[in-house]
């Protein structure tokens, strides 16, 4: 095997696992390989626990193999057909005729050395166990097979139509894209075929229950498997590949419908063990639960109470969950009874005793009987190490029955907002206008023309005295305001709490602060050497306008930096299309290219993995060759890390030898081959609307427009600096006004107190939109901020060695399409001290991470996350690293939904990484936000974090860890990173070791956390990388018929997970309190 095209064949059985042991004592074992199949050759593998098949292909250092698996697909104790093939583009696995698994691999083939080329069958060593095996009819091409031709070798024993063929064929292409509602009709289509053989109709069945599950359509899904498993002429391979599915299923809590006598052939199961047959049993309880058996369901559970396929941890939740069974069902003396067992028990941790407890107290509020339900409530505060939010959680439920018995809503939504200050009624107007005059007196029929100008009259008052009680206000009327400097406002612009300073838009007038310029004057592209450079779809429909003659000069280099780069960031220009960004024209329009191979000297990192360090590498195909006529060509990539971005200028391009060369200073990380970039600023790849080139030494703006230029408006964000500076600034207010189209920062605030953002629009500039530096007790309430090159809101306050909270927010902003220009590590609000509170926004449409949360005693509460992390690797919708100090944090009642991107290492709706501990997860709702290895919460190397009391929905895995074992958490206590963040605070004296008494042991106890009374639905799996050291209790794993689709607001989902869950979960979310509202200091939003 040399070539790039491959299959390898075979009829094998697997009986179990063998003697030798893969990595980390994993039960797997290589059926088939050449060389290693990790740095060379390839190699076929199962694993023995969850009957995976899976299929490698080796890359030489720093790289390693690219492989697809399928799991539930190699069974035990049955024949099974195997194929893998490569077509130099598509790696492809087929278990009895049927594909399983497909991935794109185009790279190239290594052969392995001499010494190791051999082909082996069963086992290779190479990191990989043994299994026991028996094997027939090996046989190895040096082409792929057809899909075709695999499917008759399977069915050797009979003739094949080709209707049939092609039948199975278009279904397999469907499932294969993922149009699994296409596949679905398709395999449906095979069952009402007539002359199809008994074992490709059990085989369309069970693909047909595949895509029903792909779906969310699990309850189908179930109905398709207990058909077949019914049937008295159902095959051994297919009874068993029903059963791996059915077991899947029953994991994830779709078991309601699934008879007895199905139960009882999954509990025939050989492969499982004891206490997997002891999660069927509850799964089973848990199905009759869901039905409203609950006669039948309380037995189930009785029944698990006495087995012994399980241990006393195990049993306990069980108990939790059949007193959770009769209080649903109305039996709260019964219920009550069972609770009393846990409150009562010694050996049971305090947690345990608190959630009983609450529970009890919550029976008397189903009862209608508050006195009680206070009473019982009252209990969880007297309990001795009970978790400190389970203290509070019960102090809320008391406040809310205090509230009905009084004639109120049990929730108060005002209590989750923000309170602001009643501004009085200003003592002095002034007024600003367009129209104005700076030499007028600022008066409303002779208004200034300048902000600068109504401070300085602002000054002028204070000369004589305190401002008068009710301060003043500066009235903004509607229209355009140019920036020519920066707004500076300094500690004598400060206004007071009784005579605060107010700039605001009048009325409901909309004024605009812009540092952008109006372009026109557009012509359609007709000098012949321009359109020569021009794609030919692109002639005719690319304008041109002259700046220069439009007396637009001093137009700035391109300088690009990226979060990763080593160059300084730069402001950047843009043009702006009826207020929307344009793209810089690029190559390809969308997505990356990938390095083909680095050159030049090579450095090693930590792991041992090799990059390049001097700027070059090569490049496939000729697309460069248009670019021959470009000088300021630059590449925008993840050269190294897939979460570590920056901008490259190009040197040169050797078109010969395909080989891009980048000047200096360059990337962080250095080069790998394989890593994705693309190519921008290239005239010569204008070829979609909406994308621009600037010719910086003739002044030339090239466009092709959305829309005919001259009917539109069009602009260039021109200042460089920040539009407003407040320094030392306090009691002050912008609100309802607009900042848009700057080349670099809008607004910055350093030190003082109380300067608060309500209302107001920040848009469309190059860098971050507001940018908060010490002080106090600053915010955004009502804000809206999008089109942002960088980050929208960065915060940082607090003294962490004191933990004295800053008191900073940001609140009930809507917050989107940020980190244009910088990918990574440029989010939404970024916040960085104590005591910071981010509450009720809406943050969606980013590249990487909408929050990143370092520091103490942080809140983020309420608010709505999605569709970020579209592009980076690595990274959660919210993100936090690196430092065991960071404490005392809480995540509740937030909606994360429809996160990632979708690449090899995982994306998550909460990243805790690198040793983050002592976070609380609460409250929250996780939809669709777990990729790749990444549960909705992932958890790495942490410690003491709790997640508690949140629903998973949709989620291929509700919590995943990434655990370090003691050794290597001892290990990183001793880095540098860990020295240092251990040296910053003292962790060994108050308020440290007062208020997170857990760092007592912060050396002891590596990775153990809680995962406590979570709702997982319709998930993959509950918890993924679990090596038995955290403490999980009171979990349930249901499984729904509904389907929560993504084409809807964020609040008709929530109202459907609150009909869905209405009575599995187990503390009420307040629901229409998530996300943005509407009050007297968001009305322009409405407008907007």
């Amino acid at each position: 095997m040399t070539g790039k095209a491959f299959t390898v064949e075979a009829w094998f059985r697997k009986n179990g696992a063998g003697v030798w042991r893969g990595n980390n004592d994993s039960q797997n074992g290589t059926l088939f390989s050449i060389g290693s199949g990790y740095w060379d050759g390839w190699r076929l593998m199962t694993a023995c626990k969850d009957a995976t098949v899976g299929f490698e292909i080796g890359r030489p250092k720093p790289g390693h193999s690219v492989g697809i698996h399928a799991s539930g697909t190699a069974t035990d104790g049955v024949w099974h057909h195997l194929v893998a093939t490569w077509d130099g583009i598509k790696m492809r696995v087929y278990i009895d005729g049927l594909p399983v698994a497909t991935g794109e691999y185009n790279g190239d083939y290594t052969p392995p050395p001499s010494q190791g080329a051999m082909f082996r069958i069963g086992f290779a060593n190479a990191g990989v166990g043994s299994v026991i095996l028996d094997i027939d009819e090996v046989a190895v091409y040096s082409r792929a097979l057809s899909g075709d031709e695999i499917l008759r070798h399977a069915c050797f024993y009979t003739s094949l139509s080709r209707k049939i063929v092609e039948q199975f064929l278009v279904a397999h292409q469907y499932f294969d894209e993922k149009k699994y509602v296409e596949a679905a009709d398709e395999y449906g289509a095979i069952l009402k075929m007539r002359g199809v053989p008994a074992d490709l109709f059990q085989a369309a069945r069970i693909r047909l229950a595949q895509s029903l599950q792909e779906q969310g359509r699990s309850e189908s899904a179930v109905t398709e498997l207990v058909r077949l498993l019914e049937s008295d002429r159902v095959s051994d391979v297919h009874q068993k590949s029903a059963l791996a599915g059915l077991l899947q299923l029953v994991r994830r809590g779709v078991g309601g419908t699934v008879p007895v006598l199905i139960y009882d052939q999954l509990l025939s199961m050989a492969e499982l063990t004891a206490k997997e047959k002891f999660d069927v049993r509850l799964s089973m309880a848990r199905g009759l639960r869901q039905q409203k058996n609950y006669e039948e369901a309380g037995r189930a559970y009785g029944r698990l109470l006495e087995s012994t396929e399980a241990g006393s941890h195990d049993k306990l939740n069980v108990r939790m969950e059949l007193a959770h069974l009769h209080l649903e069902a109305g039996n709260f003396d019964v219920a009550r009874a069972e609770y009393a067992k846990v409150v009562g028990a010694a050996d049971v941790g305090a947690h345990y005793r608190s959630i009983a407890q609450l529970r009890v107290a919550a029976g008397y509020v189903l009862q209608k009987n508050n006195t009680m339900a206070k009473v019982e409530y009252a209990k969880v505060a007297a309990m001795p190490d009970v978790p400190r939010h389970h203290k509070w959680e019960a102090q809320e439920r008391v406040k809310e029955l205090e509230r009905i018995e009084t004639g109120g809503s049990g929730r108060e939504p005002a209590l989750s907002r923000t309170e602001m200050p009643v501004l009085p009624h200003p003592a002095v107007e002034l007024f600003v206008s367009p129209e104005g005059s700076d030499t007028n007196t600022g008066i409303k029929k002779c208004p200034f023309a300048t902000l600068e100008r109504a401070r300085d009259e602002i000054r002028k008052l204070k000369k004589n005295g305190p401002l008068p009680a009710g301060g003043v206000t500066v009235y903004i009327r509607d229209g355009g305001y140019k920036v020519s400097q920066t707004f500076k406002l300094a500690a004598e612009d400060s206004g007071t709490e009784g005579a605060p300073v107010v700039y605001c838009a009048y009325g409901r007038e909309m004024p605009r602060v812009t540092g952008g310029i109006t372009v026109g004057d557009f012509t359609r592209v007709t000098d012949s050497a321009v359109l020569g450079r021009l794609p030919e779809e692109s002639r005719g429909k690319v304008w041109q306008a002259d700046l220069k003659a439009q007396g637009i000069g001093n137009l700035p280099a391109l300088e690009l930096k990226g979060t990763y780069g080593a160059r300084s960031w730069k402001p950047v220009l843009e043009p702006f299309f009826n207020g929307k960004p344009m793209d810089v024209a690029r190559w390809p329009n969308d997505g990356f290219v990938s390095t083909v191979d680095v050159l030049g000297p090579t450095d090693t990192d930590k792991r041992g993995r090799q990059h390049a360090r001097g700027g070059e590498f090569t490049y496939e195909g000729d697309r460069p060759l248009r670019w021959k006529d470009a000088s300021d060509i630059w590449l925008y990539g993840y050269w190294y890390h897939d979460w570590a971005d920056s901008y490259e200028k190009v040197t040169s391009i050797d078109t010969g030898q395909r080989i891009i060369t980048l000047a200096p200073p360059l990337h962080t990380y250095g080069f790998a081959k394989g890593k994705r970039y693309y190519v921008l600023n290239l005239l010569s790849e204008i070829d979609r609307p909406g994308e621009w080139y600037l010719d910086r030494g003739k002044g030339i703006l090239y466009l092709w427009p959305p829309s005919n230029p001259n009917r539109a408006e069009v602009e260039l964000s021109m200042f460089t600096l920040p539009f407003v500076e407040l320094t030392g600034v306090t009691n002050l207010m912008f609100r309802g006004l607009t900042w848009e189209l700057g080349q670099g920062n809008g607004l910055q605030i350093k030190g003082g107190e109380r300067c608060i953002l309500a209302d107001c629009t920040i848009r469309n500039f190059a860098g971050d939109g507001v940018t908060v530096e010490g002080g106090n007790n600053h915010g955004l309430i009502g804000c809206d901020i999008y089109a942002m090159g960088r980050g929208g809101v960065t915060m940082r306050g607090g003294d962490r060695r004191t933990l004295t909270p800053s008191g900073h927010f940001v609140e009930n902003c809507h917050i989107y399409n940020v980190s244009r220009i910088d990918h990574t590590y440029t989010p939404a609000i970024l916040v960085n001290g104590v005591g910071m509170r981010i509450a009720h926004n809406l943050v969606h449409d980013i590249g990487s991470s909408a929050m990143r949360v370092e520091g103490n005693d942080h809140l983020v509460e309420f608010n709505e996350v999605h569709d970020v992390v579209r592009e980076s690797d690595d990274q959660g919708g919210v993100d936090v690293f690196g430092n065991p100090t960071y404490r005392g944090n809480v995540y509740r009642f937030n909606f994360f939904h429809d996160i990632g991107s979708g690449r090899s290492c995982g994306q998550a709706g909460i990243r805790l990484d690198d040793a983050i501990s002592g976070t609380l997860i609460y409250g929250n709702v996780f939809m669709r936000c777990s990729e790749s290895l990444f549960g909705g919460v992932q958890i790495h190397g942490g410690k003491d974090n709790i997640v508690d009391n949140n629903i998973f929905v949709e989620c291929k895995q509700a919590v995943s860890f990434s655990p370090w074992g003691q050794k290597r958490w001892e290990q990183f206590l001793g880095e540098d990173m860990a020295v240092r963040a251990l040296k910053a605070v003292n962790i060994t004296t108050p308020p440290y070791s007062t208020r997170y008494p857990e760092l007592a042991t912060l050396r002891e106890n590596a990775d153990s956390n809680h995962v406590w009374r979570n709702l997982v639905v319709n998930c993959g799996q509950f918890a993924v990388r679990d090596r038995g050291v955290n403490d999980f209790a009171d979990n349930y794993i249901a499984g729904s018929s509904a389907k929560f689709s993504n084409k809807t607001d964020g609040r008709s989902m929530l109202k459907k997970v609150r009909k869905t869950v209405s009575q599995m979960a187990p503390v009420s979310i307040p629901y229409d309190e998530i996300g943005l509202y509407d009050d007297e200091l968001s009305v322009n939003r409405r407008r907007r």
